[in-house]
């Protein structure tokens, strides 16, 4: 078996998300077109409350940042496909990243979110931005 393709990663990445949503209750809608110029992959719903999340996955280590997980938190904009933006409440709501190999999953409501890319460290210290946000599937019911 050989490596996985990016898409496969963050195909298993927006399974994970969905399924742990719909252990909360939540229902799970996604796009029937893909990139269909919406920058978000989930829609999600209950008790009168919708959310649009933007699912982030990465199944890589990267041992030369540290044993970081890194992921790409970043988009394109129309007009401008070769510079990347960070995400705005305009783009989706919440960007729920997934490091696969952990298990891990992290709820970030987008305004928090001001790098294009998120840093995980392996061993999550006490305190720190990511593990703040780790399991926090309670921000999308506030």
């Amino acid at each position: 078996m050989g490596v996985p393709h990016a898409i496969q990663i963050g195909s298993v990445g927006e399974l994970g998300v969905s399924y742990q949503l719909a252990l909360r209750g939540w229902a799970v809608f996604t796009p029937m077109v893909p990139d269909n110029g919406h920058k978000f992959d989930l829609l999600i719903y209950k008790n009168n409350k919708t959310h649009r999340i933007q699912v982030k996955t990465t199944n890589t280590l990267d041992k030369q940042r540290n044993n970081r997980y890194v992921l790409t938190a970043s988009c394109s904009r129309r007009g401008s496909p070769n510079k990347k933006n960070i995400y705005t409440r305009n783009d989706c709501d919440y960007i729920i990243a997934s490091v696969t190999p952990e298990e891990w999953y992290f709820v970030f409501p987008v305004e928090r979110v001001s790098v294009l890319k998120i840093s995980i460290p392996l061993h999550l210290p006490h305190g720190h931005f990511s593990t703040m946000h780790k399991d926090a599937w309670e921000l999308l019911e506030g």
